[in-house]
């Protein structure tokens, strides 16, 4: 719709009311942890039922009770196990076959977790189409605008202090 610009309709077909692309939302990723099983390092890798571990904490904030900061809320989700591609593989330096073994010695030893909240929708939060850039096919591209707002800042405060005052990466026995 925001490709629709003519003179007939110069906000786009059915944007008389400059509404389209408002209100973006997206959610906030809050604070993150990585966790390392260090029994599992070396191990043979299994894929036991033939997926990675996951979980998931469901919100818990603002279901009864209004927290005083901030509104809506946010959980937790997080993941451990084999995967094809180990996440670590990126941040593990080196190259060649002793990179390669690193690798494969530590995949499936991790477990993380990370916070993900609600954004509330803001009319200033919006996404339009870039006037000069485009795509390789000529394509105008899509520009975000988009800011977190206070809510967000507070809840990703919270965020922090839920999931506890944990180092970065932590050694699990």
């Amino acid at each position: 719709m925001l490709l629709s610009k003519s003179e007939q309709y110069a906000n786009g077909i059915g944007n008389s009311s400059g509404h389209v692309g408002h209100n973006f939302c997206e959610h906030i990723m809050g604070p993150s942890v990585t966790g390392l099983v260090k029994d599992l390092v070396g191990k043979p890798r299994t894929l036991d039922d033939g997926k990675p571990g996951s979980f998931y904490v469901p919100r818990f904030r603002n279901l009864t009770e209004r927290h005083p900061k901030f509104i809506r809320g946010y959980g937790f989700e997080g993941d451990s196990g084999t995967k094809m591609f180990p996440s670590h593989a990126h941040s593990t330096p080196g190259y060649g076959s002793a990179y390669k073994k690193k690798v494969r010695d530590y995949a499936g030893a991790f477990i993380g977790m990370g916070a993900f909240g609600e954004v509330l929708p803001r009319f200033e939060n919006y996404v339009d189409i870039d006037p000069e850039l485009k795509d390789h096919w000529g394509i105008p591209v899509l520009r975000f605008n988009y800011r977190f707002g206070d809510n967000e800042k507070k809840m990703a405060e919270d965020m922090a202090d839920s999931r506890g005052r944990c180092s970065r990466t932590r050694t699990l026995k």
